[in-house]
């Protein structure tokens, strides 16, 4: 939000200040700023995943898998932090949601 402007009206100074406390709030939730990654297909062996942050991902939210199998980071990392290894419980198709 820009510099803080200053009104007699008090109803509107509240509302500002209200609205930069969600503005706050909001940049402190760390996987609002992510990427979706679509219809990755998975299995049982490594698979590494662009996930296009621009940064080290944090963390992985799965947002649908099909067949149903579990999801997730394998135990090994590519060196490059512009990438993940993630592998799956089975042959599946998943969208992934990086942060």
């Amino acid at each position: 939000m820009s510099a803080r402007e200053h009104f007699d009206d008090q109803q509107l100074e509240r509302l500002q200040t209200r609205i930069r406390n969600i503005e706050a709030f909001l940049e402190k939730v760390p996987f609002l700023s992510g990427t979706l990654i679509e219809g990755e297909a998975l299995s049982v062996t490594d698979k590494t995943i662009a996930h296009r942050l621009g940064r080290r991902v944090r963390g992985l939210i799965v947002v649908k898998v099909s067949p149903n199998f579990s999801v997730g980071f394998s135990a090994t990392q590519p060196s490059d932090s512009g990438f993940v290894n993630i592998k799956a419980g089975g042959n599946c198709t998943a969208s992934l949601w990086f942060w």
